[in-house]
């Protein structure tokens, strides 16, 4: 296990993140399929992910403990999704916080999903980042929450202070097998992972990356729920 100390969890500046330079080097997006590889793939979603970084993920699976497996939650993102994932959030917002003068409801938004219209690409809409956890050799989930209930709680930075000692165990498990092989966790989200977008450079303090917002796959159909 990893006996570096613990990264201190920090935004990632717009401003600091659209001066990263993208020099696309066209790795073609390819789908993850449910269980090859020992990788499992969530709800019967299709899943999208830049070659190499498909790739990345095998060797992480196969680096885990037996019984271990990978549980992919979410990957490519076209730009026309996020823009409706970021609508649904800055109408929830005016709901929950009609107050907010549009500066800070931009700004506490962009905390909880990137903004599709800056000059970096969201890191999902490049094909670079994943959302994932752990699954035991059952199918059942990891601890990885405990002692919240729920993902979206205070405790999703991924070294929140007052974790179980399961659950810290179970994301330095994940966290280890995935920086090992090139990942870069955002550390205000425990579940996500990138590699070759801005925001990975930015972790690596990079001045370019190779991957900009990637073209949907011929077949990419947004989930009926996030349709208006």
């Amino acid at each position: 296990m990893r006996t570096s100390p613990h990264p201190a969890p920090r935004t990632e500046p717009i401003r600091a993140l659209n001066r990263i330079r993208i020099e696309e080097n066209d790795d073609p997006l390819v789908e993850l399929i449910h269980r090859r590889h020992g990788i499992y793939v969530c709800c019967d979603r299709r899943i999208w992910l830049r070659q190499a970084v498909a790739a990345k993920l095998l060797a992480v699976q196969r680096s885990l403990p037996r019984g271990i497996h990978l549980f992919v939650i979410e990957g490519y993102r076209s730009l026309a999704r996020q823009q409706l994932i970021y609508e649904r959030f800055l109408r929830q917002s005016y709901v929950d916080h009609p107050e907010w003068p549009l500066n800070i409801r931009r700004r506490e938004i962009n905390r909880m999903v990137a903004p599709p219209d800056v000059k970096c690409p969201p890191g999902h809409c490049t094909g670079g980042a994943v959302d994932l956890t752990l699954v035991g050799p059952k199918g059942a989930e990891l601890d990885m929450l405990s002692p919240c209930q729920d993902r979206f709680e205070d405790c999703t930075p991924t070294f929140f202070p007052s974790l179980s000692s399961e659950t810290l165990h179970n994301r330095e498990l994940l966290y280890d097998a995935m920086e090992a092989q090139g990942f870069k966790n955002y550390p205000l989200e425990w579940w996500h992972y990138s590699c070759g977008d801005s925001g990975w450079a930015y972790r690596l303090g990079l001045d370019t990356c190779p991957y900009g917002a990637a073209p949907p796959p011929e077949d990419y159909e947004m989930p009926a729920t996030e349709i208006r």
